[in-house]
């Protein structure tokens, strides 16, 4: 049986973002910390279908996620946070048109919040749907699902750069994840099982060619947060999708040196015990030696806890000798 993260370490500070922010329905939040004006941001997403109802009938019932329009709605939010978790602001986040060559997308989902060259930007994936109206019920036919990049703020710099599929013929690229900070190089994980990544010098400008070779995705454990400096390596948090039909997945941590391969992890584990429960933020604050995680559940909750870094590190006790060791956890 799987254990809660409560169970291998101490929680210290429990925030609901739900009641904070006012809306019962925002989830998965990412996050970031800003030791110099000691505050936090903040990024949510807003389903317009009930996850509990899906997973309860059939996992891929997207009669009961689209809208009767055929579409997929996800609204997001960015929030403002002090030290204390006081709300200082909060606003709508309007997304920019997100286009691929001739290819445009209905909308973002899952947005990473990063910092390259001082510049706050969302790293996130965005979406298509091809769906049909049938016997009185709506049908996806197909997705279609690319990473990008863009500024938090649309005014701040480049337009957004929509990937190209890192996998051939992979009609769903997810899950990317960069270092919290980075300055110069912009260095993205495809796949940690296999250390592979890209890295930018600069910010990407469509169209951006992709590398030659003969990879598909294999499965195994996909990138949550983004990788946060520590003594000794960099942390992030990995997902997998134990099942996908109902979906259950299981979370652990990873210490990677700075190519994100991955060093010592800890064993699998659950926030709460929920079968749908998915991290994209992680935080430090170097200053209290304290790591700030953020997670959603059954995509209509957002719940931020506070973690002793050195608890968090010494979960991470299993080493990994080669990345191909991760398709063996479970």
């Amino acid at each position: 049986m799987t254990v809660r993260l409560g169970e291998l370490l101490a929680i210290g500070a429990r925030i609901d973002l739900n009641a904070l922010l006012g809306d019962q329905r925002l989830t998965n939040p990412a996050l970031i910390y800003d030791p110099a004006s000691q505050t936090f941001d903040v990024v949510l997403k807003k389903n317009a279908y009930d996850r509990r109802r899906v997973w309860q009938t059939e996992d891929r019932n997207w009669g009961s996620i689209v809208a009767l329009d055929g579409k997929l709605r996800v609204r997001h939010v960015h929030a403002r946070l002090r030290r204390d978790f006081g709300l200082i602001a909060q606003r709508p986040l309007a997304m920019p048109p997100l286009r691929l060559g001739s290819l445009d997308f209905d909308g973002a989902d899952d947005l990473r919040i990063v910092a390259w060259n001082g510049r706050l930007c969302l790293l996130g994936s965005c979406y298509r749907l091809a769906a049909a109206l049938r016997e009185g019920r709506w049908r996806v036919d197909a997705m279609t699902m690319r990473m990008f990049i863009t500024p938090l703020d649309p005014a701040d710099g480049p337009a957004p750069c929509v990937f190209p599929p890192f996998f051939a013929a992979a009609a769903m690229d997810k899950n990317w994840v960069a270092h919290e900070r980075s300055e110069g190089e912009l260095a993205l994980s495809i796949d940690f099982n296999r250390n592979l990544w890209l890295a930018f010098d600069r910010f990407p400008r469509d169209p951006v060619a992709m590398p030659r070779h003969g990879l598909a995705w294999q499965g195994g454990w996909s990138g949550s947060s983004s990788l946060v400096p520590v003594e000794h390596g960099y942390l992030a948090v990995l997902h997998r999708a134990v099942s996908m039909n109902p979906s259950v997945y299981l979370h652990m941590f990873v210490l990677c040196d700075a190519r994100f391969r991955v060093l010592r992890r800890s064993q699998p584990f659950t926030f709460e015990g929920e079968p749908v429960e998915f991290c994209m933020g992680l935080t430090r604050d170097a200053r209290a030696r304290q790591l700030i995680l953020a997670y959603g559940v059954w995509d209509d909750q957002a719940r931020l806890v506070t973690l002793a870094e050195q608890d968090a590190l010494a979960l991470c006790a299993t080493q990994v000798r080669e990345p191909g060791e991760l398709y063996l956890v479970k």
